[in-house]
C-alpha cells in the first residue's frame, strides 16, 4: 500500500508540472496574440500555437496568407485617385 508520503510527493510533482505547462502556455499565446493582432487577424488564433502540430500550420498560415492589412492595403492603393494631398 502506498504510503501519505508518496502520494503527496506524487501531487507536488503534478502540481508542479502543471505551474510550469501554463506559464509555458502564456508565453506562447501572448506574443503570437500580439503578432496576430498587428496583421489584423484574430488574437484567438494564438490559442492553436499550444497544439503541437497546430502551430506550425499556423506558421505557414502567417507566412503565405493575405493578411487583413494588405486587403486594406490594396483597397486604398486602388481607390487613390492620384490628387496631390495637403
Amino acid at each position: 500500500m502506498i504510503g501519505f508520503g508518496a502520494v503527496s510527493i506524487v501531487l507536488l510533482i503534478l502540481m508542479i508540472i502543471l505551474f510550469f505547462s501554463i506559464i509555458n502556455a502564456l508565453l506562447i499565446i501572448i506574443p503570437f496574440w500580439r503578432i496576430f493582432s498587428k496583421t489584423g487577424l484574430s488574437g484567438w488564433l494564438s490559442i492553436l500555437c499550444i497544439i503541437p502540430i497546430a502551430h506550425i500550420i499556423v506558421l505557414f498560415y502567417l507566412a503565405f496568407a493575405e493578411w487583413p492589412i494588405e486587403r486594406e492595403l490594396k483597397a486604398l492603393k486602388k481607390n487613390q485617385t492620384g490628387a496631390p494631398q495637403q
